[in-house]
């Protein structure tokens, strides 16, 4: 007997195993923490007008997110300051 996905849904919902977890995007804020915490972690200090490129060109997977900043840091370890130019 072959189920609809609504059946299987109902199913699902009606299980006591069944939990829902609420995941948003970053917002604004979140996307400052996560750049000031990867950056101080890397005793990097950034440029407001890198801060303000990076931070839009981040935000919609934080995993992703995070994985660009290392790359960052990488790049720009031993420099003390991340610049326009290395964003």
């Amino acid at each position: 007997m072959e189920t609809s996905i609504r059946d299987d849904l109902a199913a699902f919902e009606a299980s006591d195993a069944a939990v829902a977890i609420a995941c948003y995007a970053d917002g604004v804020r979140e996307i400052d923490a996560l750049i000031a915490s990867e950056l101080r972690a890397a005793k990097l200090s950034i440029d407001d007008d890198a801060r303000e490129h990076l931070a839009g060109l981040l935000g919609a997977d934080r995993a992703l997110s995070r994985q660009e900043l290392v790359k960052l840091t990488t790049y720009a370890f031993g420099s003390g300051r991340v610049t326009l130019a290395d964003v």
